[in-house]
């Protein structure tokens, strides 16, 4: 029988370096990629169109710690491309790809090292962009997850506070569980009663986090849904919103909009006290307000978006929230943000030209009650939102979250490309390109500049040996560890504790305060024992100090006067056993 084509996705990865890595774990990170290509070359008697290899950036970018993947994929690329030159009616294709953000070894080894949560291990792959994962259990309750980051997601990107942090707003919340309603796909009519904002989403440039949606069974005609996200850490959980959802209750028929005199043009930028917005967020055509009353009208620039996203956050906000600054009474200093909706019912998906009419329930110096209508350009009722409170803050926005200890930075590649890396969805696509279109035998994909992304791959850590003469540097306080305190002792206990804080950046380490955990990385720590060897006279064996990397431990290894074993002898390896049998070279 005919096979289209034939995949090759096999891989491990193993990161470490040379001088620690053991032959045989090189072996298992150079077998699934080279034999796994040897193997799948039996099925040329199928006669496939198209064999489709999966490499690696690693290949190009020849990472620290990765000496044995960047050769796999090497060879992919390699074999791929004399495979395909003599190949008449057959592509063979090496896909250099990008980081997978939502599965795949970086995915599990990011969880694994505290660059990401932990992708779900129940549930099952879906085609969307952002809610990746599905499960439901045996009660009916559904749950949707996916990985999320600022570069992942427009509207969280788009709508940042004033410091930089992205913070999702309330109106990506509803096209979220708009898009869960509907099964990951499309658009169904839905009401949210009791809609409760508890804690912001709030991310970093390069932070992810796991978001959940998560729908209870059906009582009553409703169902009790709540958004979540968690984080790296196993009690890093933040519960965002809970409500209750069901079938509408209003029906979208036409209606004349009230007229409010005194509608005039708002020239330039709509500006927020504390928030900076993309250009999804510039569509404010007009807009007025006249005791206790406000109209805006809407007119968004591109519907690309507005295609993807039938509730489109940024219009949504937009047509929801821009005439509360005026309505809204008070000291100047307090910023009113969303705390509760009573009734958000939503009709129909959002248009590009809409109107709005916003009438003040009730106002006071730290509250405003809203009852917000939004209108298609028909007149039809796409949005009714009833009880709609803002409460006040002083505190200039949401604070900042507080992490128990820094993200290790012991994988150089994950650190560089992990954030901004590709969602399932997005990798499918790209497949569907390339067998679609005509590409040539090796193809990279990078869902930023490549060559500034290699350049950040092969430069040297961030976190790296202050320079000769100190330069300053703002140190962090020590993190929360799971270690007590514990201070020097002695000279060399002082002496190696300073080196540390340099190197670390953080003040207050104590004698057993683990490397890793304070965010080292093993290229940082073989560079501090270099330097000790050099400058301090002290030699300490490369295995013991990773073995226990701790001030205590490398104190007694430093006073035992022992030396770093001799190297061992090169031998040259038998290179009989790696070579293609006849039949699988192209």
């Amino acid at each position: 029988a005919r096979r289209e084509g034939v995949f090759h996705a096999a891989g491990v990865l193993d990161d470490n370096l040379i001088a620690r890595k053991p032959l045989d774990a090189a072996h298992r990170v150079l077998w699934p990629k080279l034999q796994g290509t040897q193997a799948i070359q039996a099925l040329r008697r199928f006669h496939p169109r198209f064999f489709l290899y999966f490499s690696s950036l690693s290949a190009l970018a020849g990472a620290p710690g990765q000496v044995d993947y960047t050769s796999a994929n090497a060879y992919l690329d390699a074999f791929a491309a004399e495979a395909d030159r003599t190949s008449s009616d057959c592509r063979h294709i090496a896909v250099q790809w990008s980081p997978w953000r939502d599965a795949g070894m970086a995915a599990k080894l990011a969880a694994s090292t505290g660059h990401a949560p932990a992708p779900p291990s129940d549930a099952d792959l879906t085609c969307h962009a952002v809610l990746t994962w599905h499960r439901q259990d045996a009660d009916g309750t559904d749950r949707y997850d996916g990985m999320v980051t600022p570069d992942s997601l427009w509207y969280l990107g788009q709508h940042r506070l004033r410091s930089g942090d992205a913070v999702l707003p309330g109106a990506g919340y509803v096209a979220l569980i708009g898009t869960a309603i509907a099964g990951g796909a499309g658009f169904v009519p839905f009401e949210l009663q009791d809609l409760r904002f508890h804690a912001p989403l709030m991310l970093a440039s390069r932070e992810q986090r796991l978001l959940r949606i998560e729908l209870g069974p059906t009582r009553n005609g409703f169902r009790a849904v709540s958004v979540s996200s968690a984080g790296p850490g196993a009690d890093d959980l933040i519960e965002h919103l809970t409500a209750s959802v069901g079938n509408p209750s209003t029906t979208g028929t036409p209606a004349a909009l009230p007229d409010v005199p005194g509608l005039v043009a708002v020239p330039g930028e709509y500006v927020h006290p504390l928030l900076v917005f993309g250009t999804e967020w510039d569509c404010l055509a007009g807009m007025a307000a006249s005791q206790g009353d406000a109209a805006v009208r809407l007119l968004l620039r591109s519907t690309r978006e507005l295609a993807a996203t039938p509730l489109h956050p940024g219009l949504l906000d937009m047509a929801i929230g821009a005439a509360q600054q005026c309505l809204a009474s008070g000291d100047a200093g307090d910023h009113l943000l969303p705390s509760r909706f009573e009734r958000l019912v939503i009709l129909a998906p959002l248009e590009a030209a809409m109107s709005s009419r916003t009438k003040l329930r009730a106002g006071a110096a730290n509250e405003m009650r809203l009852d917000v209508d939004v209108y298609g350009d028909s007149g039809a009722l796409l949005v009714a939102a009833r009880g709609f409170s803002l409460k006040a803050t002083r505190s200039g926005g949401a604070a900042p979250k507080e992490r128990s200890k820094p993200l290790r930075r012991e994988h150089q590649v994950l650190d560089t490309g992990f954030g901004s890396g590709l969602a399932n969805e997005e990798a499918m696509r790209v497949i569907e390109t390339i067998l679609g279109s005509f590409t040539p035998s090796q193809v990279s994909i990078a869902t930023r500049d490549l060559d500034r992304m290699l350049h950040a791959l092969r430069s040297k850590p961030q976190a790296a040996l202050p320079k000769e003469g100190g330069e300053a540097v703002a140190f962090m306080p020590r993190p929360d560890l799971g270690t007590v305190f514990a201070p020097a002792d002695t000279a060399l206990q002082r002496s190696l504790l300073a080196l540390w804080e340099q190197a670390l950046e953080i003040r207050g380490i104590g004698i057993h305060d683990n490397f890793f955990e304070l965010g080292g990385h093993s290229l940082l720590l073989t560079r501090l024992i270099s330097r000790l060897r050099k400058d301090r006279r002290i030699a300490l064996p490369l295995e013991s100090a990773f073995e226990e990397p701790t001030v205590s431990a490398w104190a007694k290894l430093g006073e035992s006067g022992s030396d770093l074993p001799a190297a061992a002898p090169i031998r040259r390896a038998d290179r009989s056993k790696y070579k293609l049998p006849p039949e699988s070279v192209p």
